[in-house]
């Protein structure tokens, strides 16, 4: 059957309802209507202002008094239907602005396959809306509608949705929520539990499981501002924290669990823009985060320039971006191939550029593209959402909204071949190909997908050498190299010959040596605690070598079934059990990988959450039980209680080794703790990490054991 909509104005609601014969599939799957109405709705001309508003009160009517006729309703709209279902990494979500009356894909949200430029679903024609955001998973697209007092319309939510991922089939509804602030963003978390919907002095959360066709379910959590509008949401790559940035310059750190504040307001400079008031800026109003968690950037508007916010300080930065006469929408790629790199839209050109934390970024590539006119950019600049970019799902590409007839272009860069911005495809994901239509704003997966996807990958080799090094460190002439396995083997690397003369030399002589040494019959079974710091100073290639060394780590452990487990701990703050004890190396290293930073660094709660999970009804009793403790700052809680959770651990026969990581760590505390000497490390810098998690991988393996290739 083929759905029609009316919007029923009485009411405020959307029903659907059947009319006609059912409509044959056409190539490339759009439903094509039969019925005699439906053929004088769709010819119907456009119209704009008030007349496009009596015109739909007027169809409304007509359509009302059928619907009365008719004793059921369909749940919701069929939107396109695709003759397969692309990768997520390939699809865009994006909406715009066009004229066309009940269009496909006008006024609408449109799933778009970035690798062709083809539309996957168009979804039905509502009105235009600013703001789009997708689940991680791609099923759901939620898109705020704005109120309109001309049309007697209160904002609603518009949606579209599949069933599964394998679904070809999407489907449109929307729906009334009161109080929604009109053109505001919604967001929802990189793990897809928390839908954030902005109303007029409030952020409320919502479950992702509760939302469907005609609900967001009710509330789980409020935030509540004083003062300005929310403008725009990022989450931090755990979901743990929202960043709200409002209209009055601010950006409010917000505990996603409770929804309550996490720290102070950090001042910014907004967006400027025409008018500078709020109804622009929260439609204007573009907020990146980096890959690794640390810093915030926000647009400058019709100024030059970029507000980068540090958050392990706290503090925002004035900065000039070389290239562009403004800057408005902006994206960081979150995929391996260009990861960290920013793109940023300047209305009539889009450029790539490597950012240094709070200094100016430098300009990699910049590509010319087709500007919206001044004057349609000004008529719409305080309704819509204007210039938005964003990298594809693979991070292959950058996707902007641009002035033509198309309304969106997808522009190729890969950096690492040195290739700049090129034109892939432009695309109009409105189905009338009128020239009088506006990109607004494009989502993708590319921050979703590598957190949404468990991959088991080949751990990294870990040179071991024969000794700890304390301060000051000492490099030892002959290292061993051991593979991520519990084989140990050397392989001596010749040095580069000479280039040969007339005159004999010497040459290098390479003999086998066979030893029978084996870590035999003590090859240890271990319940093993990581208990990795992720307080703010570990920000950047310390938390990124720190991942490292514990992925080679559990490379080295026996997670054979009945032998060793391993569990991811970590604290900043506060502490958490983010993988409990399991010998699942997939899952124990996508833990590890995820493990992003937060502010303060509670030893005390680390080694207590830690002794807890050794102590439940995971653990092996034929196993020891093992936690190992890395740091690189000193406890921020209670002076000494860290020593107190430490003698609570070696009570328990926990072995406790401790990594003290840079200067500013208290060895003598992180001796106490281990409680022995030899279990405590020093790692003067986070390279030392792999070689160090190494030496106490093997002393778990072989405990007390002294092999001919480890002297």
């Amino acid at each position: 059957m083929v759905y029609y909509q009316a919007t029923l104005m009485a009411t405020r609601a959307t029903t659907r309802f059947c009319l006609g014969e059912p409509a044959p599939h056409q190539p490339g799957g759009r439903l094509m209507v039969r019925s005699p109405l439906a053929r004088l709705i769709r010819s119907t001309p456009p119209a704009v202002g008030e007349a496009r508003s009596r015109l739909r009160l007027a169809l409304a009517a007509t359509l009302l008094g059928a619907a009365a006729a008719l004793s059921s309703f369909a749940p919701g709209s069929t939107a396109r239907l695709s003759e397969e279902s692309p990768p997520l990494a390939d699809l865009a979500w994006v909406v715009d602005d066009d004229v066309s009356l009940w269009r496909d894909g006008c006024d609408a949200v449109s799933v778009i396959d970035t690798s062709t430029g083809e539309g996957v679903a168009y979804g039905d024609w509502y009105d235009s809306f600013p703001h789009v955001t997708v689940s991680a998973d791609g099923l759901l697209a939620i898109a705020p509608i704005p109120g309109s007092p001309l049309d007697g319309i209160t904002p609603q939510l518009y949606v579209l949705s599949r069933a599964s991922r394998s679904a070809l089939l999407w489907r449109t509804s929307r729906f009334e929520i009161q109080g929604l602030l009109n053109g505001a963003p919604a967001a929802f978390s990189p793990d897809n539990s928390a839908l954030l919907l902005v109303h007029e002095q409030e952020v409320v959360k919502h479950s992702v499981g509760a939302i469907g066709p005609r609900t967001v379910g009710p509330r789980r959590g409020v935030f509540r501002l004083t003062g300005g509008k929310v403008a725009a949401i990022v989450f931090a790559p755990d979901s743990s924290i929202a960043y709200l940035a409002d209209t009055e310059g601010r950006i409010h750190s917000v505990d996603v669990d409770s929804m309550e504040p996490d720290g102070a307001p950090i001042q910014y400079i907004p967006p400027q823009t025409y008018r500078n008031i709020w109804q622009e800026r929260v439609r204007q109003t573009f907020l990146a985060i980096s890959p690794d968690g640390r810093f915030l950037t926000v647009n400058g508007g019709l100024r030059p320039q970029l507000e980068i916010v540090d958050l392990a300080s706290r503090t925002a930065v004035t900065v000039a971006v070389s290239g562009l006469q403004e800057s408005h929408g902006l994206a960081y790629d979150h995929s391996e191939i260009n990861r960290g790199l920013l793109a940023v839209h300047g209305r009539t050109s889009v450029n790539v550029y490597r950012t240094r934390g709070t200094q100016p970024p430098v300009l990699l590539s910049s590509a010319t593209v087709p500007p919206q006119s001044l004057q349609t950019w000004k008529d719409n600049y305080l309704l819509a959402r204007m210039a938005s970019i964003a990298w594809t799902g693979r991070g292959d590409a950058v996707i902007a909204s641009i002035g033509s007839k198309k309304e969106f272009r997808i522009l190729e860069f890969d950096e690492r071949v040195g290739r700049g911005l090129s034109l892939r495809t432009d695309f109009d994901a409105c189905t009338a190909g009128r020239a009088l239509g506006a990109g607004l704003d494009v989502v993708t997966l590319n921050d979703r997908l590598l957190r949404s996807t468990l991959t088991v990958t080949p751990t990294p080799s870990v040179t071991i050498t024969p000794s700890r090094t304390d301060r000051p460190t000492t490099t030892p002439s002959s290292p061993t190299t051991a593979t991520a396995s519990s084989t140990t083997t050397m392989t001596p690397t010749p040095t580069a010959s000479p280039t040969p003369t007339a005159t004999s030399t010497p040459a290098l002589l390479f003999l086998p040596l066979s030893l029978r040494e084996r870590c035999d019959p003590v090859h240890e079974r271990s319940d093993i605690a990581l208990v990795l710091d992720t307080s703010s100073s570990m920000t950047g290639p310390k938390i990124e070598d720190a991942r490292g060394a514990a992925l080679a780590f559990v490379g080295l452990i026996d997670l054979a079934p009945g032998r060793s487990q391993v569990a991811v701990v970590r604290y900043d703050r506060e502490a958490e059990v983010v993988r409990e004890l399991t010998n699942a190396r997939a899952l124990i290293e996508a833990a590890i990988r995820n493990l992003q930073v937060r502010s303060g660094t509670n030893i005390d709660k680390g080694l207590r959450t830690a002794l807890g999970e050794l102590q439940s009804p995971r653990h092996l009793d034929r196993n020891a039980q093992v936690l190992i403790l890395l740091t690189d700052g000193v406890q921020t809680g209670t002076p000494g209680e860290e020593l107190r959770a430490a003698a609570e651990a070696h009570a328990a026969g926990v072995m406790v080794y401790t990594i003290g990581l840079g200067a500013d760590v208290d060895e003598a505390t992180l001796r106490a703790i281990a409680g022995a000497d030899d279990r405590y490390y020093f790692a003067p810098d986070s390279g030392d990490l792999a070689r160090i998690y190494g030496e106490i991988a093997r002393d778990l393996m072989c405990p007390g054991v002294d092999l001919w290739a480890g002297r």
